[in-house]
This record gives structure tokens, sequence and C-alpha cells, in this order.
């Protein structure tokens, strides 16, 4: 269920994205619902502060490469890939 709330989160930001172009908004939207994801689960500040941090790391780097190549031939493969790799991390 949770890989399910990731997958339909993911399409949705990738969507803001495109209409917006601000990887930054994006990565900070996708981190804030995962801190306070990882802090109702964990119950501890800083280790869910810590996992927001990999988030935002992580989440920017893709958000920024799909901007990047946006109406390119690259889009879909770092748009699939990187749903991939966000929805298996344990971020």
């Amino acid at each position: 269920m949770f890989i399910l709330f990731r997958l339909v989160m993911l399409i949705m930001l990738v969507q803001v994205l495109i209409h917006t172009s601000k990887p930054l908004f994006c990565a900070g939207l996708y981190t804030l619902i995962s801190f306070l994801i990882a802090w109702i689960s964990t119950q501890v500040f800083w280790v869910a502060a810590l996992i927001a941090l990999g988030t935002f790391m992580l989440s920017w780097v893709y958000f920024w490469l799909l901007e990047r190549f946006d109406e390119s031939l690259f889009f879909w493969p770092i748009m699939l890939a990187g749903m991939g790799l966000m929805i298996i991390s344990p971020l």
C-alpha cells in the first residue's frame, strides 16, 4: 500500500514539475511528505530528519534531471528509472 502511495505521489509531482518547472519545489514537497510519514512511523525526530535529508538530495537530483531533459529523448528513461529507484529506496 505504501509503494502505491509513493508511486501516485511521484506521478502527481512530475505533473507539477511539468507545469511549473520548479524542481526544488517538487523535491521539497516530496521531502516534507516523506519526513512526516517517517516521523509518524519511527516516532524519533532525528531519524526522520536524516531520512528527510537523504530523500531531499535524491529527489532534488531526480526532479532536476527531469526538468533539465524535458522534451528530449532522455525524459522517459530518467522518469521511469528514477521512479523505480525512489519507490524501492528505503528513504
